[in-house]
């Protein structure tokens, strides 16, 4: 009898286990994912078409939030997530304002926007020509 009292635990235990799991998979499969924007670029010289390493990239999001990145050794820049917790820089139904600056250029602005796109993955290509300053 004390066996079949352990048997019956063991597997009342079990279902409840599998259940809750069950219920959890489903919880998060009804949850809507939010989408996962990426912008990158590179940034060159109008002139030379050269790439600019160490350019300023400023994103200003129509929600209030704002990022700064400096482009790498090839001119390349990349908003995607925001380290240490991976939140998505890029959101849904914003306008951004992209402002690219470099000592020994004139700055340039662009405007690009999350409304109305549709996918959960996509990438926006922005890339920049920056005008020399004349030398004085």
């Amino acid at each position: 009898m004390r066996y079949l009292k352990t048997a019956i635990t063991v597997i009342i235990s079990t279902f409840c286990i599998a259940s809750s799991s069950f219920a959890q998979d489903s919880d998060a499969k009804s949850k809507t994912l939010q989408p996962i924007y990426k912008m990158k670029g590179v940034v060159k010289n109008s002139s030379t078409k050269k790439r600019i390493y160490d350019a300023t990239i400023t994103l200003k999001g129509s929600d209030g939030s704002e990022e700064t990145i400096k482009t790498n050794k090839r001119g390349k820049y990349l908003f995607y997530l925001k380290e240490p917790v991976n939140t998505p820089i890029i959101k849904p139904n914003t306008t951004y304002t992209i402002t690219v600056k470099k000592e020994g250029y004139k700055s340039t602005t662009s405007t690009e926007s999350t409304k109305g796109v549709e996918g959960d993955k996509v990438t926006f290509d922005q890339d920049f020509l920056l005008e020399p300053k004349p030398s004085e």
